[in-house]
């Protein structure tokens, strides 16, 4: 069984943080398939919050929220939990490239619009970093 497989059934818990409703609902759905559990919030407070109750394992947060940026996000998520795994999504190759540079240890990047086994091999990837 492949660790990714094995955080599933386990039920990590995997925020997903986008403004998007369709993209909450649909990815969030397609996780809760495979096993995992999901925790979805669409503002980056939500995010925090459920965070600082250790109500989730690692995350998938878009690039864009609204006015503010994902950056900004995992920037505060990795003052408070220097170790929490991360998903940055974007649609943007000029953010895809700020991403790459951003990208620190435990983040990967995924390009939108992606099929489940990008999400899953990024998921799995900030997993593997996180042990």
């Amino acid at each position: 069984m492949s660790s990714l497989a094995a955080a599933a059934e386990r039920g990590l818990r995997i925020l997903i943080v986008d403004d998007d409703d369709n993209l909450l609902f649909n990815l969030g759905s397609f996780l809760d398939k495979q096993g995992f559990n999901t925790v979805r919030a669409q503002e980056p407070g939500e995010a925090l919050e459920a965070i600082l109750e250790r109500r989730a394992d690692a995350a998938v947060i878009d690039y864009r929220l609204g006015r503010e940026s994902g950056v900004e996000l995992i920037q505060q998520i990795r003052e408070l939990r220097p170790d929490f795994p991360v998903v940055l999504m974007s649609a943007y190759l000029d953010e895809w490239v700020e991403c790459m540079v951003a990208g620190a240890a435990k983040t990967r990047c995924l390009r939108k619009p992606f099929i489940g086994s990008e999400v899953l091999d990024a998921i799995g990837h900030t997993l593997e970093e996180a042990v």
